[in-house]
């Protein structure tokens, strides 16, 4: 129903592609488990605590021949080509406080994106004996790797 999708963008739950799925576009889901007893399970929208080990896994549905990267928080945890039309990749990862993750899908890495998802969020802290140092990946860019980037300073008016 029209109000059922609704809910669903208000929620978070969300993924965009470049086609949609009955174009054969590629679709992307995004789960979380904390990894520990009593640990909550998130999807897209939801949320996870920080400093604790977390067990992710993207499903990616028509995506043969992209590339899955794994996004928190402005940088790249992991990067694999998808072979498959159908495939489930899973990644180990521990994220900062205030931070997010979500999955982003490319035919040429940083240029061409087929899908991304919204994300999943970090609020509060996984119980002390778990934590970890957050993983910190390479900055995320996005535009054509060839192309010269271009930065056009932000400038605040005073008053």
């Amino acid at each position: 129903s029209a109000q059922a999708i609704l809910d669903g963008v208000r929620a978070g739950r969300t993924f965009i592609a470049a086609e949609p799925p009955s174009m054969s576009g590629a679709r992307l889901f995004v789960t979380a488990r904390e990894d520990w007893r009593g640990g909550a399970e998130a999807m897209v929208g939801d949320e996870v605590r920080a400093d604790g080990p977390l067990d992710v896994t993207v499903r990616v549905e028509n995506g043969s021949g992209n590339i899955l990267r794994v996004v928190s928080t402005g940088t790249s945890l992991a990067e694999e080509p998808v072979l498959t039309p159908s495939s489930e990749h899973h990644f180990r990862v521990v994220l900062p406080e205030g931070g997010w993750l979500r999955a982003e899908l490319y035919l040429e890495r940083g240029h061409w994106m087929t899908a991304l998802t919204s994300p999943i969020y970090v609020r509060g802290t996984a119980p002390a004996h778990l934590r970890e140092d957050p993983f910190v990946g390479r900055a995320v860019t996005y535009g054509h790797p060839r192309a010269r980037s271009i930065y056009l300073p932000l400038v605040a008016k005073a008053g």
